[in-house]
């Protein structure tokens, strides 16, 4: 067997709208948004050609809607001949966002271009300049936008002795956070003949196992404040004895943050403002040129609760900032967007003068460091809180798995906090 080296990514979702991000007041900074699921295409086709790979895998979602528009589709046959032109071969699925029975331009597609059916887990040989095969590539499409069965029993291996690698685009082991589609389970890879499990569907690059490699890459863009930090893809280097390994490099255009700042130790708005501004030179020295997006979040207690609990303050603030942003946007478009200001304070209350006290506020203290201390009165005290939640069709389902210690620990302290706060906003 002879050495080799590929590129696995997927979930591109060329061409994403970025529903919430396109009203903000800056045609420069929009467009650089909306340009970033091709931006960061770009990017991993230069990645290839500088890294000389034989060939890419892509692991499905290569548009973002069933109807991929017309400019997405183009854009990618740009970049496909582009990797041509170096001799680089390409295999790719189609997910869930681009199935096969979605609309599609009528494109003509190069010989190194290999897409793989819906109907049966195909294999295709791969072979280097001089016609030496390297390895074999399985892979099946979604046919429609809603796979509810396992796909792996369509996996055939045809060569136990070659080095294979299977594309799919999977669930796997029921991840609550994704869309349940063509669900599968680690214990049936392990089974199979594969080297490689190629996966895309989940957006959080994880290697879920090694020998054989089951890997998420991830997305090659977040697209949204739920998809934080560094995206890209999984460069993959395989010597003669079938040792595998992997470098991951960003590749994203926008990079979001979710910055956390706890007022505590904050007295006035001099403390605050430097603590923003240390968030934001903190972003700025991590991401060199590429551009941002940061929410913060204020939390904990202390004085500056109130100033933060008025909406026009958190307006004002939020107003500056983004205008400097404006005023100081360069031709690189390289900036740092504050998508918002989320706050999530306490005012600086002394459980300690209260439970002296003959009032309602020490009972509730009392009674939350009893239910704290007790695990079993606990349980039952949050099932019968959250009975009501957990019956819920859609919500249940993430309930029923948050329902940890820690978890319900969390939830009584963030209820106390809460109480707290409203109850002594209540006597003022």
């Amino acid at each position: 067997m002879r050495s080799f080296r590929f590129i696995h990514a997927a979930d591109l979702h060329l061409d994403s709208p970025f529903r919430g991000y396109m009203s903000i007041p800056s045609a420069e900074i929009t467009s650089c948004i909306k340009e970033s699921t091709f931006t960061a295409f770009r990017s991993l086709v230069d990645l290839a050609i500088r890294e000389e790979v034989q060939f890419v895998v892509l692991s499905g979602d290569i548009y973002d809607l069933s109807d991929r528009s017309l400019r997405a589709q183009i854009r990618f046959q740009r970049e496909m001949l582009r990797l041509g032109q170096y001799n680089i071969q390409v295999f790719i699925i189609h997910g869930n966002h681009d199935p096969e029975d979605g609309n599609r331009a009528d494109l003509k597609w190069p010989a190194h271009v290999h897409f793989f059916s819906s109907k049966q887990a195909d294999m295709i040989p791969v072979y280097d300049s001089n016609g030496n095969e390297l390895a074999h590539i399985y892979g099946i499409s979604y046919p429609t936008k809603s796979v509810k069965n396992s796909l792996i029993p369509k996996f055939k291996i045809i060569d136990s002795n070659q080095y294979n690698i299977a594309l799919l685009h999977t669930n796997l082991d029921s991840n609550p956070s994704h869309d349940n589609y063509a669900p599968s389970r680690k214990e049936d890879m392990l089974k199979l003949n594969v080297n490689y499990w190629a996966l895309g569907h989940i957006h959080t690059r994880q290697i879920v196992h090694e020998y054989p490699h089951i890997v998420y890459p991830g997305n090659i863009q977040g697209r949204s404040i739920r998809e934080l930090g560094e995206r890209g893809c999984y460069l993959v280097e395989v010597d003669e004895t079938k040792s595998t390994q992997l470098t991951f490099y960003a590749l994203d255009a926008v990079r979001w943050f979710h910055k956390r700042i706890n007022i505590s130790h904050l007295i006035n708005e001099q403390e605050l403002k430097d603590a923003i501004e240390l968030g934001l030179k903190e972003i700025e020295e991590e991401m060199g040129d590429r551009a941002s997006v940061v929410r913060f979040t204020f939390e904990g207690r202390g004085p500056l609760h109130y100033l933060l609990n008025e909406e026009i303050n958190v307006k004002e603030l939020l107003l500056e900032y983004n205008e400097n942003t404006l005023q100081w946007l360069n031709d690189e478009q390289t900036f740092t967007w504050i998508e918002s200001l989320k706050i999530n304070t306490s005012p600086d209350i002394s459980k300690e003068q209260f439970m002296n006290e003959s009032h309602y506020l020490s009972d509730l203290i009392r009674i939350s460091q009893h239910l704290s201390n007790d695990m079993d009165q606990l349980q039952t005290f949050g099932d019968e809180a959250l009975s009501s939640l957990k019956s819920h069709l859609k919500a249940g389902k993430y309930i029923r798995d948050m329902n940890s210690e820690k978890q319900l620990l969390e939830w009584l302290e963030n209820a106390e906090e809460l109480a707290l706060h409203l109850l002594v906003e209540q006597e003022k």
